[in-house]
């Protein structure tokens, strides 16, 4: 839902800087905006789950394994591209943001 809420905004900020006289403040406060709440609460996100004591599921090849059976099962175009998304996820984007 936030991730709709964040666009809507955008795209009315840009809609205001073509058709007002203050469009373009407008857009800059947006921006400013959407930055500094993804950098400060991105930031304070990770202490704050370290002190709740979240950890990430780690998967054991056994349940990798055993989620390949089921999906296998379940064949089809979009379990195979949910496959393919979730390897490029674990093997790319994992290691750049998770440490």
């Amino acid at each position: 839902m936030s991730g709709l809420r964040g666009a809507m905004a955008y795209a009315l900020a840009l809609k205001a800087a073509v058709t007002l006289p203050l469009g373009p403040v407008i857009l800059i406060f947006t921006l400013i905006y959407s930055f500094l709440t993804i950098l400060v609460i991105g930031s304070a996100l990770n202490p704050v789950l370290a002190k709740c004591d979240v950890k990430r599921k780690t998967l054991t090849p056994e349940a990798i394994k055993a989620a390949q059976d089921e999906d296998e099962i379940k064949s089809g175009c979009c379990i195979r591209f949910k496959r393919t998304l979730a390897e490029f996820d674990h093997e790319h984007f994992s290691p750049l943001f998770i440490k």
